[in-house]
């Protein structure tokens, strides 16, 4: 449990150092894509492309994709890129088209572009910070767990008990927390008080019940 208790706590810090490392990128990148020049932009190709067919137990994959065509310095570029570094995919096609209702083909639009790198371009610069943010919550609940939880303490063993001793063995170890008190070693039958009988061989302990007289002997009888 020790081992268990170690490895939920050091997922739940690699969780949280991920998801606050991308936090921090992506969010710089957004600020930085902000300030981009922009540049109309004509829809040449839009489109739901299926990237997985839908089958029984699964909704499917559908991306929705478009083709754009601007302007830089007089030199015509093409992009494909709607969010920056990031490629959204989504279970339903009506979903996917719902994300392509203001990019049908031949609409105009406005598109940033990296002035170091004009190839570079995107129609929504915006980054979706909700993927990190549950990443974060989750690495933070398991880490709390991992940190706070302890394994339930062994219930210690009875008085004069040792660890894998029977119960009704319990007092029958001469010198032991629990021993009867006036027992004698390796005498754990004998009642306390109880002494062996002087009477001689066959005598049983004193104090204990006598035996039944034995019937008389037939022959003796006649």
């Amino acid at each position: 449990m020790k081992y268990l208790r170690i490895a939920v706590l050091a997922l739940g810090l690699v969780l949280i150092a991920g998801s606050a490392f991308f936090l921090i990128k992506n969010h710089a990148r957004a600020a930085e894509a902000r300030a981009w020049p922009r540049a109309h932009a004509r829809i040449v190709a839009s489109e739901v492309r299926i990237l997985h067919a839908q089958e029984v137990g699964n909704e499917g994959d559908f991306l929705p994709y478009v083709r754009y065509a601007y302007t830089v310095n007089g030199r015509t570029l093409h992009g494909e890129t709607i969010w920056l570094d990031e490629r959204r995919s989504f279970g339903s096609a009506n979903v996917a088209a719902r994300e392509l209702a203001f990019l049908e083909t031949g609409s105009e639009t406005e598109v940033m572009y990296n002035p170091a790198n004009p190839s570079e371009a995107a129609l929504n610069v915006e980054e979706n910070a909700w993927p990190k943010i549950f990443m974060l919550l989750s690495g933070l609940l398991l880490a709390g767990f991992g940190w706070w939880w302890r394994p339930p303490a062994k219930a210690a063993a009875p008085a004069g008990m040792m660890p894998g001793m029977p119960p009704g063995m319990a007092g029958m170890m001469p010198g032991m927390p629990g021993a009867v008190p006036g027992m004698q070693p390796g005498m754990p039958g004998v009642i306390p008080g109880m002494q062996l009988s002087q009477a001689g061989p066959g005598a049983g302990p004193a104090g204990a019940l006598p035996s039944p007289p034995s019937a008389p002997d037939a022959t003796t009888a006649s």
